[in-house]
């Protein structure tokens, strides 16, 4: 029998199992009030997501507001043309996907949950300061921030990693949520709707290529996870 790779690892059952209990806890209570500060969370990144976009494409960022009642929005100025429109409105959903699956990666295979902790606390500082359109987005930001510094701070590493892959299961859950209620039962204004009106692509063009992008981003960052980890 030839021997493992140096530094690599077989799966890990019980943090398998943890997360898989995480999904599932989360898509349980994907409505619930008890879990309604990750929903939060989930907003912001895909809002960040948008906002990163913008700046990439030479724009600029006026405000992020994040909503009471489970909605956000970006307020940005971009440049003319149609590509730097379809990579900003493309970017909420897919950095949903993207965070998600690095969440996933970073926690499991990499157990570098201190690391995802102190990165999320200057992520939404950043945001907190420079973008947050409200004191409601703003004392979210600043409050969720001291929150995961005190865990990064004072929580033993084992309470920690257990922590980010509920976090991790939940952002999963989320991007799935936001799909169906965000893309496929438009019962509102969606990335899509806004595409359409300022480019030439229908909305379900749209709707159908993010998804599939997302399913892709998750799968690769499942396979990457579970297929073994490195030291």
């Amino acid at each position: 029998m030839n021997p493992a790779p140096p530094g690599a690892t077989g799966l890990d059952g019980t943090r398998a199992l943890g997360l898989a209990a995480a999904v599932g806890v989360s898509a349980w209570f994907a409505h619930s009030p008890w879990l309604y500060p990750l929903k939060l969370l989930g907003i912001m990144m895909h809002e960040s997501g948008h906002a990163l976009a913008a700046l990439l494409v030479g724009g600029s960022v006026e405000a992020v507001v994040l909503e009471s009642v489970h909605a956000g929005r970006c307020l940005s100025r971009l440049p003319d043309g149609f590509l730097p429109q379809l990579v900003v409105f493309s970017a909420g959903y897919l950095g949903n996907a993207v965070a998600a699956a690095a969440l996933v990666a970073l926690t499991f295979r990499h157990r570098a949950h201190r690391f995802v902790q102190w990165a999320m606390v200057a992520w939404l500082l950043g945001m907190g300061v420079l973008y947050a359109g409200t004191w409601f987005t703003r004392g979210f930001c600043v409050g969720t921030a001291l929150a995961l510094a005190a865990a990064a701070r004072w929580l033993p590493p084992t309470a920690g990693a257990w922590l980010n892959l509920f976090i991790a299961g939940y952002a999963v859950v989320d991007v799935g949520v936001s799909l169906v209620h965000g893309l496929w039962v438009r019962s509102l204004v969606t990335d899509a709707d806004l595409l359409w009106e300022r480019s030439f692509v229908p909305p379900w063009i749209s709707i159908a290529g993010w998804t599939a992008l997302t399913f892709a981003i998750l799968g690769w960052a499942g396979w990457y996870t579970l297929r073994g980890r490195r030291a």
